[in-house]
C-alpha cells in the first residue's frame, strides 16, 4: 500500500481508498439507510455500488 501511495504522490494524482470492517459496518446499520446516507453525502456512486456488491 505504501508503494501505491508513493506512486500516486509522485505523479500528483488523487488516490481514494476505503477500508470497511464488514462485520461491524453491516451488522449494526440497516444497509438501505447506509446507501442513502452515502448518496446524501455525495459519495461517488461507483463506491456505493462496490460496497453494495461486496455485501451481496
Amino acid at each position: 500500500m505504501r508503494g501505491l501511495l508513493e506512486k500516486y504522490r509522485e505523479n500528483k494524482e488523487d488516490l481514494h481508498m476505503i477500508f470497511i470492517v464488514l462485520e461491524k459496518a453491516y451488522d449494526k446499520v440497516p444497509r438501505e439507510v447506509l446507501w442513502k446516507v452515502l448518496e446524501k453525502k455525495r459519495v461517488n456512486n461507483a463506491y456505493i455500488q462496490i460496497s453494495e456488491d461486496i455485501y451481496a
